[in-house]
């Protein structure tokens, strides 16, 4: 018996598992992997922010930006959603990660501002690949009740689905 408890393999531990300063440093290198690389579960953090009515919301969010020398997260969303509006009447905010392959959890809490018109929004904008522009040009606001797929469609632009191709 005591061969058998011998021959057990100890599990790979990080050295920042114990590490106050290296599990921060390695929380911004996770972060930065989050914004270049879009499998990576970084990419998609959860931002929750307050209601109206003082109960919590939390949706997905795409992250486009890391600032460690700032202590910065940048998101986009459309004006139109409900989070602009919420994080307007209270700045309040937090974002969870959770990297099951990693078992890395953040938790992280802070105060958004936002960017809707100036040179920050102009470069985020700009900066955005079409294909991310193409989510803001949809006829229905984000969170609003569909009825029928229609209701999404009406109206907006006509995005094509793959590329036209000719024959030789």
């Amino acid at each position: 018996m005591l061969q058998a408890e011998q021959s057990r393999t100890i599990p790979f531990v990080p050295s920042y598992y114990d590490d106050l300063d290296g599990s921060f440093d390695h929380a911004w290198i996770m972060l930065g992997r989050g914004v270049r690389d879009r499998r990576s579960p970084f990419h998609t953090p959860t931002l929750a922010t307050i209601d109206a009515d003082g109960a919590p919301e939390a949706r997905t969010i795409v992250l486009r930006g890391a600032m460690r020398e700032t202590a910065t997260l940048r998101f986009h969303t459309d004006r139109r959603s409900h989070k602009p509006f919420q994080l307007e009447r209270d700045p309040r905010c937090s974002v969870h990660v959770y990297d099951h392959a990693a078992k890395i959890q953040l938790r992280l809490r802070g105060a958004a501002r936002l960017h809707g018109e100036g040179d920050v929004a102009d470069t985020a904008w700009t900066g955005s690949r079409a294909r991310s522009r193409e989510c803001y040009a949809q006829i229905a606001a984000p969170g609003t009740a569909l009825r029928v797929l229609e209701d999404l469609t009406a109206g907006a632009p006509s995005i094509p689905t793959r590329r036209a191709t000719t024959s030789p």
